[in-house]
């Protein structure tokens, strides 16, 4: 007489979703060979030791087997108190307090999560209570479907986000908004709530800053147009009344620079033969007017 449960379906989809990792060169032929074995297993149409042969020589290990035949043995009726000091040592029970004050969850641990396949496989992804019941009394019906939804579900991909599923993200959130994350969810078909809303506040930060090439390309940018700034582009100041060109050719007083040079005697013996001469080509070099040059004098 063959078995029937409400939840079979996510039980095969679970163990037959190791196949790909255990072997990744099996072909789809042996796949699909071997969850038929693992169904006509559940359902008690074919006996363990020779599904433990077919196993091992078409996939190389029976790991999934054994795994599936202790769900299968598991007493969904007796209400066993799970040791929760199976888990992790650094741990605490369930419902304790970090140091931030929150609550904190306990690691689930083997046990768990074998009572919570076979609460699964007996009643389905429907009913929560009744398969928190069949964990024990360390685990709510809440823990439960998220252990289940956001760990253990066969559908949950845990590979890199593709271009593709980053678009259809952003589309959900915004069809359903940024708060419906079990409805996203369950419209990606392959991600948790949880790695919906993690995902989509990666995506956000990345669109609010531009990348680094991005950047690159406007500083450069920016610095080449101050280098190629044209020359009528410059602001110049205008000349004061103190200050022209050198080239202005200011006809200077002979005795303004008399009056405005030291002593000339100790020059005398430096000088060419023409002091006049020498001394208007120097002043003419300069870049006073004769107003500049009174003003600068004090004159």
């Amino acid at each position: 007489m063959s078995n029937s449960f409400l939840g079979q379906h996510c039980i095969l989809e679970y163990f037959s979703s190791q196949f790909q990792d255990l072997n990744p060169e099996i072909d789809d032929s042996v796949f699909e060979n071997l969850k038929e074995i693992l169904l006509s297993y559940i359902r008690d149409s074919i006996s363990y030791e020779d599904c433990l042969s077919i196993f091992m020589d078409k996939l190389g290990t029976t790991t999934p087997l054994e795994m599936l035949k202790a769900v299968l043995e598991t007493d969904v009726n007796a209400r066993e108190e799970i040791d929760s000091s199976s888990s992790d040592s650094s741990s605490d029970s369930i419902g304790s307090v970090s140091n931030s004050g929150r609550k904190r969850a306990r690691p689930w641990n083997t046990e768990e999560d074998r009572r919570l396949l076979a609460g699964i496989l007996h009643n389905g992804t429907d009913n929560w209570s009744l398969v928190a019941e069949i964990v024990g009394e360390t685990r709510t019906r809440a823990q439960c479907s998220q252990r289940w939804f956001r760990g253990l579900d066969p559908r949950i991909s845990k590979k890199r986000w593709s271009a593709e599923e980053d678009k259809k993200l952003l589309d959900f959130v915004e069809e359903y908004g940024e708060t419906a994350w079990a409805k996203i969810a369950n419209s990606m078909g392959n991600r948790s709530d949880v790695q919906c809303r993690y995902h989509y506040q990666q995506l956000k930060k990345m669109m609010r800053k531009p990348s680094n090439h991005m950047r690159s390309q406007h500083n450069s940018s920016k610095y080449r147009s101050r280098e190629e700034k044209p020359i009528s582009a410059v602001k110049v100041s205008p000349l004061t009344s103190h200050e022209i060109p050198v080239q202005s050719h200011v006809p200077m007083v002979e005795g303004v620079i008399k009056r405005a040079l030291p002593p000339m005697k100790p020059f005398t013996m430096l000088l060419p033969l023409e002091p006049p001469n020498y001394l208007n080509e120097k002043m003419l070099a300069t870049a006073y007017s004769l107003d500049a040059f009174l003003h600068h004098f004090g004159l």
